[in-house]
């Protein structure tokens, strides 16, 4: 789960991530439609701003159509507000088409899911059959959600009790983000199952550059050290 306030950059992120990584992606995109996304893919895979990467596709340029097609490890979809069910049913569509099932699967974001419960207990309930779906096609799930209201700003660290829902027992891996407005994204390993963690959001964090008009995200030059052993 990747957790941070609204204009942080949770999708930029989280695009790029899938762009640059060259992981088999089934992204399903609730939060934001199929034009903005494909502006975005454009900027990143040509390293232009969003600026440029939108005056090309509105005249429909053959090097942005085209460094469109290269995209291919990475299927985006946009249903506004699927279900469980429906989920499901993409995962197994994908597998079908593709002979495999996909290797990432994001949810962005995670409360425009539908579901008829109380909102706390839909989304946990989600968050559980989330789980079942993971180990039974061994796909990975990142999962974007916001925090409470107290981190809205987006300028200061967020700590495992500040993930909205209260759904910390959930995922394996719980990241939270944040940023002071400039290219530097802190990140903080709040949760980790299998390594190392600080629910405080301040002793495990790294920094990204991150240029949200270009959608690129590279590793910082001066990494934050591990404060629980030295280590980079």
């Amino acid at each position: 789960m990747l957790v941070a306030a609204p204009g942080v950059g949770k999708s930029v992120l989280t695009t790029a991530y899938a762009v640059q990584s060259g992981t088999k992606t089934l992204y399903l995109s609730m939060d934001t439609d199929a034009y903005t996304t494909s502006v975005r893919l454009i900027a990143a895979i040509n390293n232009c701003t969003l600026e440029q990467a939108e005056a090309a596709r509105s005249a429909r340029a053959d090097w942005a159509i085209e460094s469109l097609a290269r995209v291919n490890h990475v299927h985006f979809a946009f249903p506004s507000s699927p279900d469980e069910r429906e989920i499901a049913e993409r995962l197994q569509t994908y597998r079908e088409v593709r002979g495999e099932y996909p290797e990432l699967l994001v949810l962005d974001n995670l409360s425009n899911i539908a579901f008829d419960d109380e909102e706390f207990a839909g989304l946990r309930r989600i968050m559980r059959e989330l789980q079942a779906v993971g180990v039974r096609t061994k796909t990975s799930i990142l999962v974007l959600h916001h925090a409470v209201g107290e981190f809205e700003d987006g300028q200061k660290a967020i700590p495992l009790s500040g993930v909205s829902g209260k759904l910390s027992k959930f995922p394996a891996m719980i990241l939270t983000a944040h940023r002071d407005g400039g290219m530097v994204v802190s990140l903080s390993v709040v949760k980790n199952r299998f390594g190392k963690a600080d629910p405080s959001g301040r002793g495990v964090t790294f920094n990204l550059m991150a240029d949200m008009e270009r959608v690129q995200v590279r590793d910082d030059p001066h990494p934050t050290r591990w404060s629980s052993s030295g280590e980079h």
